[in-house]
């Protein structure tokens, strides 16, 4: 990303590096965008503990046969779902891969991050390993996403 501007509410207009034409800008359209940005001022994290936005983007797989399933799209935290801080567990949110939808769907779980699930989390592979009970990724459901790219900054 080389620079980018807020056009409206839920519209930016983006210019990625490599991306010249307006066709090849085109190609690009649909995409989700995700930026991860280190702040300086960031805490001292302990062991097993993560940053949401370096789980973000990970990708899922099966801890019996590593098969890729998905990637993390979010984070829903456990404390932003009940008023008394610590009772619900965070859950990620899984976007599974699913070849049988149209361009701006998606099928997604909610997969409880816990150590029993969720067995291990490695930034360096960029994966984590999950173990779900029976059942869980029947869970899934089907959402469209609606994304507006409308032009190149120039150059």
């Amino acid at each position: 990303l080389e620079r980018g501007r807020r056009q409206d509410k839920n519209v930016f207009i983006l210019k990625f590096r490599g991306t010249e034409t307006e066709e090849a800008a085109e190609l690009l359209r649909g995409y989700k965008v995700y930026h991860s940005l280190r702040m300086p001022d960031q805490p001292s994290l302990e062991e097993e503990e993560w940053m949401v936005q370096d789980l973000v983007g990970l990708v899922v797989q099966l801890e019996e046969d590593a098969r890729e399933i998905g990637f993390v799209r979010s984070v829903v935290l456990g404390d932003d779902l009940c008023a008394i801080k610590g009772l619900m567990q965070d859950l990620l949110e899984v976007q599974l891969h699913d070849f049988t939808l149209g361009m701006n769907e998606y099928r997604t779980v909610l997969v409880p991050f816990d150590k029993s699930i969720v067995p291990e989390v490695n930034l360096g592979r960029g994966m984590i390993s999950i173990q779900p009970p029976e059942g869980l990724l029947e869970l899934s459901q089907v959402k469209e996403e609606k994304v507006v790219i409308r032009g190149l900054l120039p150059a």
